[in-house]
């Protein structure tokens, strides 16, 4: 009895909560820096106006967006690959992006409409990344998680 009794004590303190093992998909720490990477987008915040922040969790959709290295994005939010660049704003004192998201997608193997959008970027660490719309009436930004590698 007290063997069956130590096998599940044991058991219960080596696994894991379903909270741990979705916070281990993201990096930690600060080997990572910049935009490329593997984001995942975890939470919209939007502004009603008056100054109230509402905070949406994204994780459930599980869309992702790539950003590689040559300024080639990919997202599960995107009908097609696209570029990208990610330039400092000029004149402001603290750090603040655009990134400017370009798509020529294709239809019947021939190029279509090229999509060209640019939005307010920038980071709250290393690992958090957030993205303004410009749909919003004040503010609102999707938040991204850098994934592990």
């Amino acid at each position: 009895m007290s063997k069956l009794y130590l096998f599940v004590l044991l058991l219960l303190f080596t696994s894991c909560s379903k909270e741990e093992e979705k916070d281990n998909e993201y990096a930690t720490g600060n080997e990572k820096v910049g935009i490329v990477g593997k984001w995942k987008l975890v939470s919209t915040e939007t502004d009603n106006g008056g100054g109230d922040l509402t905070v949406s969790d994204r994780t459930s959709e599980n869309i992702i967006m790539t950003l590689d290295s040559k300024g080639i994005i990919n997202s599960s939010r995107m009908g097609c690959a696209g570029r990208y660049s990610f330039v400092a704003r000029k004149n402001l004192t603290h750090k603040v992006y655009s990134i400017i998201i370009t798509q020529l997608c294709e239809v019947n193997g021939k190029p279509s409409v090229e999509y060209i959008r640019e939005h307010p970027a920038g980071f709250r660490d290393n690992n958090t990344l957030f993205i303004s719309n410009d749909w919003c009436f004040k503010g609102c930004s999707d938040i991204y998680r850098r994934l592990k590698d």
